[in-house]
């Protein structure tokens, strides 16, 4: 309960002001920490709070208004283009959030090493069924997947 009221209180704390500032922040702010907790935390319990706020964040992503181009916003990036969305800036990293993801559905997001294939797996089963909500979500965005991604989601 004491993580909950600080977290709502960080929450309050740090709303945008403007739906530009929000673009801007969303992937330092919650994605960027989010994919840091996928795929290097090991405990449990903050790993299922990792993959359940990835789903949180990817359905107010989705359902929150910032799908479509900044009104009257300067592009997001100096290089990208004038008007570019939200979403656009945010595919790769939309990308390496359901690649984070894959191993918890007994999914290698990549090839394994040799090390790695002689060591015990993971108990990934208590956390597929999160991390496929999570996918879901993130795949709920509307955003092209790469042909590869999208034949491991397959």
């Amino acid at each position: 309960r004491a993580t909950l009221a600080l977290s709502l209180g960080r929450c309050a704390e740090h709303v945008p002001k403007t739906e530009e500032e929000a673009q801007a922040r969303i992937w330092e702010d919650i994605l960027g920490p989010l994919h840091v907790a996928l795929t290097q935390e090991r405990t449990p319990m903050v790993l299922r709070a990792a993959i359940e706020a990835t789903t949180l964040a990817a359905l107010a992503i989705a359902r929150g208004g910032f799908c479509g181009p900044p009104k009257t916003a300067p592009p997001l990036r100096e290089d990208a283009p004038e008007g570019e969305s939200l979403l656009s800036c945010l595919e790769g990293h939309r990308d390496n959030l359901v690649k984070a993801l894959l191993p918890y559905l007994g999914i290698p997001s990549e090839p394994m090493t040799e090390q790695e294939e002689t060591g015990s797996p993971p108990d990934v089963a208590p956390l597929a069924a999160p991390s496929l909500r999570a996918l879901a979500a993130l795949l709920e965005l509307p955003i092209d997947l790469p042909t590869e991604l999208y034949a491991a989601v397959l």
